[in-house]
């Protein structure tokens, strides 16, 4: 078991409160959100370009029923954001985890393989 991380904010006065975070957490949370990230990028989103760009659902008398198909696929791009943008969250406390401690660095870079 990999020892947890201590996070403070640094600022104001008294004692801030800390967090506690698992590098085993952590690097599987990060595991997991890359892997969805893959998920879109391969299967998700050339599907949903490529039925968006389908002739049946730009034209004739489908155009009217499938607007809300763009609807659909703007909600599948907006996740693919949130899940972007929650994968650079987590990598950036992967890094401020590693800036601050040595042995937490060699942790993770042998949980996620980069060795």
């Amino acid at each position: 078991m990999s020892r947890a991380h201590m996070m403070h904010d640094g600022g104001g006065a008294g004692a801030a409160p800390k967090i506690e975070v698992s590098v085993d957490d952590i690097t599987l949370i990060y595991q997991q959100i890359e892997s969805i990230l893959n998920e879109f990028e391969m299967n998700i989103m050339p599907k949903v370009e490529s039925l968006g760009n389908n002739d049946f659902y730009t034209s004739g008398k489908a155009q009217e029923t499938m607007e809300a198909f763009q609807d659909a696929n703007d909600r599948v791009l907006e996740i693919f954001g949130h899940y972007n943008r929650a994968s650079m969250l987590v990598v950036e406390t992967l890094e401020e985890m590693m800036r601050i401690d040595e042995a937490i660095a060699l942790q993770i870079i042998e949980k996620l393989e980069l060795a």
